[in-house]
């Protein structure tokens, strides 16, 4: 009875120590066949090694500007002018280098409006003038400012003022071009006795600048200066 007990315990131990071996085996084989397979696809040019496993994750050095000019006016002005007025956008910068220059760029549609004193639009609205140096560091300073003349609604939007770094720097301005409005105090419909005096009022609203003249109109005939109605 104690013999059977032993010859069932030990069966099994053999059993799985056969087992054991076997897997240990087949174990040994595949990793052979893996390092094979890998040494072929190396030799051929079939395999390409995963640069995070051999480098370590990636990291992009920050670019390094050469330069020691730097921007005096603010990044991102707003000026505002009204239609027909004459806008001037600018860019003074401080120390510039002899090989830099200074462009100035729509930035709705890319286009290059000026590069250093000269001009690259059909727009001949557009031009650029070049200050010599002025005394905010002496001999250093400098100012190149876009001008554009009768100012349309849609001369509207972001331009850059753009130094030839490496990489580039630049800052932005914002042009808003406004449209002054007219309008008669108390009006459209004023009633008034016949024969009486009449003052009417006129209100300027959306101006940046008084108005040169101011003309009065009845209907298509302008009155400024009729007589006989003693304007």
């Amino acid at each position: 009875m104690l013999l059977c007990l032993c010859l069932a315990s030990v069966l099994p131990l053999g059993v799985v120590a056969g087992w054991s071996e076997e897997w240990t085996k087949g174990e040994k084989e595949t990793e052979e066949d893996s390092a094979d397979l890998h040494r072929f696809a190396i030799e051929h040019g079939l395999w390409t090694p995963d640069p995070r496993v051999l480098l370590g994750p990636y990291e992009e050095e920050a670019p390094r500007r050469l330069t020691n000019a730097r921007f005096l006016t603010a990044n991102n002005t707003i000026t505002t002018v009204q239609v027909g007025a004459n806008a001037a956008l600018r860019c003074q910068i401080n120390d510039v280098a002899e090989h830099e220059t200074v462009s100035w760029i729509r930035r709705r549609d890319h286009h290059l409006i000026t590069l250093g004193s000269q001009t690259y639009s059909n727009d001949d609205r557009f031009h650029v003038s070049h200050s010599p140096p002025f005394k905010v560091t002496p001999g250093k300073g400098k100012e190149w400012t876009l001008h554009i003349k009768y100012a349309q609604t849609r001369d509207s939007g972001i331009y850059e003022c753009q130094l030839s770094a490496h990489p580039p720097m630049g800052i932005l301005a914002n042009l808003m071009v406004i449209q002054a409005v007219s309008e008669i105090t108390g009006g459209p419909d004023l009633y008034a006795q016949e024969g009486s005096d009449v003052t009417l009022l006129c209100r300027l609203r959306n101006y940046t600048e008084p108005p040169t003249y101011v003309f009065w109109y009845h209907t298509d005939q302008m009155i400024n200066y009729d007589a006989d109605r003693q304007v």
